[in-house]
């Protein structure tokens, strides 16, 4: 199955993390591949925003942790600084994007305190986020 499905709907362009298996943890290359059609957006002048979304009831775990343990006892060097590599590269690609990056949050989502009142943690303004129950708010997947 494709780890990564991207669709575009008018000037939206929406990414589905497809691993529900391992509830869409990263590995290095879906994080690549995240950044890659996140670059690509920016690049189409139709694209003026993209939602990112988790298949399976959950947007991500973070890091898959499973891959980790699949390098063996004493990984090489190169394949932990690739790996880290994609995974701050996906990170620089959406913080640094010009085009607004909505994430379709679902499921439990832990968070600091500072975002449960709305403010960003990193204190950046352009940053903003909005609660709301979305069960019945069709999104295109």
């Amino acid at each position: 199955p494709t780890i990564l499905v991207a669709h575009t709907v008018g000037a939206a362009r929406f990414l589905l993390l497809n691993r529900p298996e391992r509830r869409n943890a990263l590995v290095p290359d879906l994080a690549r591949k995240l950044a890659a059609e996140v670059r690509a957006a920016e690049q189409d002048k139709g694209i003026r925003a993209v939602a990112l979304r988790g298949a399976g009831g959950h947007f991500s775990v973070g890091l898959d942790l499973k891959w980790y343990l699949t390098l063996g006892d004493t990984p090489p060097r190169s394949v932990l600084e690739e790996g880290l590599r994609a995974f701050q590269d996906t990170i620089r690609a959406v913080v640094r994007s010009p085009l607004p990056i909505i994430a379709l949050l679902e499921g439990s989502v832990a968070a600091p305190r500072s975002l449960r009142w709305g403010s960003s943690p990193t204190g950046d303004p352009r940053i903003r986020y909005r609660a709301s129950s979305a069960r019945n708010t069709p999104v295109p997947y």
